[in-house]
């Protein structure tokens, strides 16, 4: 319900003053915010954070707002998420022929960030749809250590190989444990691929790859 308070406050405010992930926490945790941006929302809304949220405990908004003080607390992350008007577009990179160097930091919430840019790559990618075939220049992405994204990315990955190619994407995954990769990942790495390839390897993480190459 955050998210969607924010984003129909993003549609009646000015592009520089949009709100941002970070005002989440504002939403949750200052009243006086909350109750002064509620006429610019639905009445749906309305009725939500004036009925419905008053009921929840107090420890609830802890859950979600200890994540993003923890997303606050890393400077590059704040500078990426926390601008009105991002400078970081994908899409235009991709047209441009651009290269487009990202190197999130470690630990779960830098898997988060990997996860919006993952999904901001295959959402990218889809814009494509109304441009000419003959204008969707070709645009390499290359995810290193692909198997500490993989889950959380809830099968975006698979998408990107499945679906984007016709869009002019091409994902290059490279991991050290294919094994551990999901199902839907794997699957869409070996039925999808131009290329395979491996150097020396754990025996069970080489078969994969010599199993369909060999078919």
């Amino acid at each position: 319900k955050s998210c969607e308070t924010l984003c129909h406050l993003a549609l009646r405010l000015p592009p520089g003053a949009a709100p941002t992930l970070f005002q989440v926490r504002t939403l949750l945790d200052d009243p006086d915010w909350r109750e002064m941006v509620m006429p610019f929302v639905p009445s749906s809304l309305q009725a939500y954070w004036g009925r419905t949220f008053p009921r929840y405990p107090a420890e609830a908004t802890p859950v979600i707002t200890n994540l993003i003080e923890r997303i606050a607390a890393s400077r590059t992350l704040s500078a990426f998420l926390g601008a009105s008007r991002s400078s970081y577009d994908v899409r235009a990179a991709m047209d441009a022929g651009k290269v487009v160097f990202v190197c999130p930091p470690g630990g779960d919430i830098g898997r988060l960030a990997a996860c919006f840019l993952i999904y901001d790559l295959f959402r990218a990618g889809k814009s494509r749809a109304g441009l000419p075939a003959e204008r969707r220049h070709r645009f390499d992405a290359f995810i290193d250590e692909i198997t500490a994204v993989d889950g959380a990315a809830r099968g975006h990955l698979a998408a990107i190989l499945e679906q984007l190619a016709k869009y002019g994407l091409r994902l290059h995954a490279m991991t050290q444990m294919a094994q551990r990769l999901t199902p839907a990942t794997r699957d869409a790495l070996l039925q999808n691929q131009s290329l395979l390839s491996s150097t020396a390897g754990d025996i069970d993480a080489v078969k994969l790859i010599a199993r369909p190459t060999a078919g």
